[in-house]
């Protein structure tokens, strides 16, 4: 079984009924397929399991956060999945027409250069799937003018699969007029619930005292950690994370121009190997990274919008146990 060998696991088994069900449905390639399943429910398994099973075809995973791109690549190479990844500086943007499971960011999957070379290895390994990670990213209002129109990135006679664990009812239908998906695009929806996560919502309190409150909640519930568990602090203003970061030391996530990629990494390498237990990120860090033993989420304020709340809790518990969530 595939699972069983990408796993590296013979007692491996399928996370849930829907994502044995998306996996058939990707490999069926009938249509295009919205595949909702829950934080932690297996969605990477979608382009994986496709792209080893028929390593004649090509599979393209558009990726919108760097974040995601850094989590894809160690997941892949954790895995010893061959794959690629797409970078226009590098042989001329040329992709090898020997490896069938390709990466690219969402703002290069707009470039020319990249439809060229799309093209260029199609005529070697048909391309005949894009999985787009993250779906409900494009529909939120701050994010990238560039990914507008993903529509476009369907340039050949392609399956369309979105992914995504936070895809409400009444967003249905924006996301497949955003992606252009034909009439009948399966729809396949995991429960969502989370019953190891507790939630926790505090008191209101003065702007220059939620960092002394956000430093005790830390202090208290690291006393039951254990050396693997985690803490991400979520901040909806750079400036405020900024702040936080000076006044603890903890390393500070974040998208901003300003801040090179070996930066981020390093901040992320940092928190995942426990020189930092404690992390502080924006939306940035919200969405697809795996780390399983998050015990803690605070929310510095509120988001913007409660998809970035969902998606941010959304990191915690991923090993099944309990882990608490701070607004």
């Amino acid at each position: 079984m595939a699972l069983q060998q990408i796993l590296k696991d013979e007692q491996a088994q399928w996370r849930s009924d829907e994502q044995k069900e998306a996996v058939l449905a990707v490999m069926e390639r009938k249509t295009d397929i919205i595949a909702m399943l829950k934080t932690g429910g297996g969605k990477s398994m979608l382009p994986i399991i496709a792209a080893m099973l028929e390593p004649q075809h090509a599979v393209v995973v558009v990726l919108p956060l760097k974040s995601l791109m850094t989590d894809w690549r160690r997941k892949l190479t954790g895995m010893g999945i061959s794959h690629q990844v797409y970078n226009p500086s590098v042989n001329g943007g040329q992709l090898q027409m020997d490896i069938n499971l390709i990466l690219v960011s969402a703002d290069m999957a707009t470039f020319g250069s990249w439809q060229k070379s799309l093209g260029e290895l199609n005529e070697v390994l048909p391309v005949k799937r894009l999985v787009f990670d993250e779906a409900h990213l494009p529909l939120l209002s701050d994010f990238r003018a560039s990914l507008q129109n993903v529509r476009e990135l369907r340039q050949l006679a392609m399956q369309i699969v979105a992914l995504s664990g936070t895809v409400p009812r009444s967003s249905l239908a924006a996301i497949k007029e955003m992606f252009g998906l034909v009439g009948n695009a399966r729809e396949i929806r995991e429960c969502s619930n989370r019953p190891e996560l507790a939630y926790r919502l505090e008191e209101r309190t003065s702007s220059h005292m939620i960092g002394a409150k956000v430093k005790q909640i830390v202090e208290e519930q690291r006393i039951t950690w254990e050396t693997r568990d985690r803490g991400l602090i979520f901040v909806t203003y750079l400036e405020d994370g900024k702040q936080l970061a000076a006044e603890t030391g903890w390393p500070f996530y974040n998208g901003d121009r300003a801040v090179t990629d070996e930066e981020r990494i390093i901040a992320y390498e940092t928190w995942r190997a426990g020189r930092s237990a404690v992390m502080i990120c924006t939306s940035a860090f919200s969405t697809g990274n795996d780390y399983a033993h998050v015990r803690l989420i605070i929310h510095y304020k509120a988001p913007l919008e409660m998809i970035e709340l969902l998606q941010g809790q959304g990191r915690a518990g991923r090993d099944g146990l309990l882990s608490r969530c701070f607004i």
